[in-house]
């Protein structure tokens, strides 16, 4: 769906009332560089599996007026099975909303004021979403369209206010919380074999808070699967959790107690004495079921050494769904990821909506199939965080053929708590070079001509 330049200042104008005239800092460029890299081995979920790793950067140029340059990179990550957004609709959609973004002008001397242009920009940019006319024959619901494609802006445009202001941008986000961000496992795809399992749970022993498991397929392998899995835990480090991420693969809360009943019985049986979460056992949309399902473990709490807590995943889009939940007290746990809530400024709303509300529920970051330049977002918003329990969404990222970030996720020596940022904005440039053979299409606008080249 073509729509003109005018119709769409048009669209924004409600929300955006700044800066076009001159002032210290410009956005001159756009570039959109879609992308799909190899990953060297399938990963599987009860959604479905992947061998590529697929999506959009974005970078944004801005100049002041006395000739200084600031960049800003972001990773749009459009997934069927996560926002329900192909790339056939991200693509088209980012090109009309990067016109949007030409010309807008920062002060470069105020950062509240600055944020709040973003803030204004991102609402312009939701209300296009909104109206986007999708091609997907199994769209989001109304209100959550290309949310994966907004996420990448989001970042962008954080990472620029960054870069111009010489900070990291979890201090543009927000108040810093930690002087470091933790990785609490790293997640097994779907088919694990019970072997593979004890495997992970050697290397876990060391590094690890949890092992993080795909289920929701074979339920009789999956419960071998997960004995093997709880006995090496019990024979080797009794505080290491199991984490289990369903994928709405037992739909509601019948057939999820049921599951869960019999893996009680197991737990019972192998002695295990940790914790056990249970990532989205039922269906997205039912929230009452989740609550049945968190009510039953609860009980099961009080005659059982071990905790069987619920985690929302799929459930959790944005703000007003972490309202509903908290007003069904249905989970344990949260699970945000960026690009279901449309960027890091309404994830850090959601986290500290339950900071105020919901204290003793448990916050975990998650991701999905991305580069390195992803996931420095995630690993930024967990700078600034009220509260963070669970980390896996910015693991530095191994399993693709080539890693187009010039600043790599890494380790420190000898633990799984990642190394901090080092560099202004996103902590992190893009890579062009080894990006340059992956690349499908190529898109920018700049200010002088305002017009576009592909």
């Amino acid at each position: 769906m073509k729509i003109s330049r005018i119709l769409l200042m048009l669209l924004m104008c409600a929300q955006l009332s700044v800066h076009v005239s001159a002032s210290a800092w410009t956005i001159t460029g756009v570039e959109l560089i879609e992308y799909k890299i190899p990953r060297t081995s399938v990963f599987r979920t009860a959604k479905g599996s992947s061998s590529v790793t697929p999506g959009i950067f974005v970078v944004l140029s801005a100049s002041s007026a006395n000739g200084q340059a600031a960049e800003g990179v972001g990773d749009m990550l459009p997934r069927k099975n996560v926002t329900n957004e192909p790339m056939s609709d991200a693509w088209p959609a980012a090109q009309q909303m990067a016109e949007l973004l030409i010309d807008v002008s920062f002060s470069g001397d105020d950062l509240v004021a600055d944020r709040a242009t973003v803030v204004e920009l991102m609402a312009g940019l939701k209300k296009f979403a909104n109206a986007y006319r999708l091609s997907y024959s199994k769209p989001p619901t109304k209100g959550r369209e290309l949310r994966a494609t907004l996420c990448g802006f989001d970042v962008a445009l954080l990472a620029l206010l960054g870069d111009i202001y010489d900070k990291p941008l979890h201090e543009v986000l927000g108040e810093t919380r930690r002087d470091s961000v933790r990785i609490a496992g790293v997640t097994k795809s779907l088919g694990l074999s019970s072997s593979d399992a004890q495997k992970a749970v050697a290397k876990a022993h060391a590094e690890h808070r949890c092992v993080r498991l795909k289920i929701g397929g074979d339920e009789e392998a999956e419960l071998g699967m997960l004995r093997a899995t709880a006995l090496a835990i019990v024979g080797m480090r009794p505080d290491l959790e199991i984490f289990v991420d369903v994928n709405q693969g037992w739909k509601d809360a019948s057939h999820a107690l049921e599951a869960l009943g019999q893996i009680r019985e197991m737990l019972r049986e192998t002695n295990y004495q940790g914790r056990f979460i249970c990532e989205q056992p039922t269906r997205e949309d039912d929230f009452e079921a989740l609550a049945e399902v968190t009510r039953h473990t609860r009980q099961w709490a009080q005659e059982d050494p071990f905790e069987i807590l619920i985690m929302a995943d799929e459930s959790v889009w944005d703000l007003e769904d972490v309202r509903k939940l908290v007003a069904l007290d249905a989970v344990d746990q949260i699970n945000i990821k960026i690009q279901k809530a449309g960027g890091l400024m309404e994830s850090l709303r959601m986290a500290e909506y339950l900071h105020e509300k919901k204290t003793d529920w448990e916050v975990y970051v998650g991701g999905v199939l991305m580069s390195d330049v992803g996931a420095w977002a995630n690993h930024q918003l967990g700078y600034c965080l009220p509260r963070l329990d669970y980390m896996t969404g910015a693991v530095p990222r191994r399993a693709i053929t080539v890693n187009p970030a010039t600043n790599p996720l890494l380790y420190r020596r000898g633990t799984r708590t990642l190394v901090g940022p080092n560099a202004s904005g996103l902590g992190t440039g893009l890579d062009r070079e080894a990006l340059e053979p992956f690349v499908l299409n190529f898109h920018q606008i700049t200010t002088n001509s305002n017009e576009s080249e592909n």
